[in-house]
């Protein structure tokens, strides 16, 4: 889990990040999510379990003020990413890469 840190680029309030995450009710919690890990105020780190993703998901937030996900293995190695992320993009790009159904209405 060490070498998440090549990954990060600055510190920001990763409970903002969670709050706004679980502000989305059931499609949040429709990840499958059974762990939460503060990575050192650089990162929040999500333990998944989806249908099209199971493993890590590690948002960090860039020198830009926009976020960028990476989807990790369980361990830990870098499966994909998306940046250039805004806020209130997050839940769809996340729940895209990890659980959506075009199916599910």
């Amino acid at each position: 889990m060490k070498h998440l840190q090549t990954l990060t680029e600055r510190e920001f309030n990763t409970n903002e990040t969670l709050q706004l995450l679980k502000a989305s009710g059931p499609v949040f919690w429709s990840w499958g999510v059974s762990e939460i890990i503060n990575y050192n105020n650089e990162g929040l780190l999500l333990r998944v379990k989806g249908h099209h993703h199971s493993g890590w998901v590690f948002i960090i937030l860039q020198w830009n003020d926009t976020y960028r996900v990476h989807y990790l293995n369980q361990r830990y190695n870098v499966k994909d990413s998306a940046s250039e992320i805004y806020f209130d993009m997050l839940v769809n790009e996340i729940d895209t890469r990890v659980e959506k159904i075009e199916d599910y209405k």
